[in-house]
């Protein structure tokens, strides 16, 4: 019959296909991963320098205060 030879045809051709995208796809997924892990890391190493330099600034006006309140004013 025509139906089942139409339908073994497109059996054949969708396994083919799919044995060729997969990989295709595989690989596309794992270079998304690696984008979005090289993005993120960027990011977190940005937001850690962010948060060294407000510390280190804190740091610096907490020095300021503590001199200022030792050092007696003339006025």
């Amino acid at each position: 019959n025509q139906s089942y030879f139409a339908a073994g045809v497109a059996s054949i051709c969708e396994s083919n296909i799919l044995r060729q995208v997969k990989p295709r796809m595989n690989l596309a997924a794992g270079l998304l991963m690696m984008m979005l892990r090289h993005i993120l890391m960027k990011e977190v190493v940005r937001m850690t320098c962010d948060l060294q330099s407000n510390l280190d600034l804190m740091k610096e006006i907490e020095k300021e205060k503590t001199v200022s309140v030792k050092t007696p004013s003339i006025f």
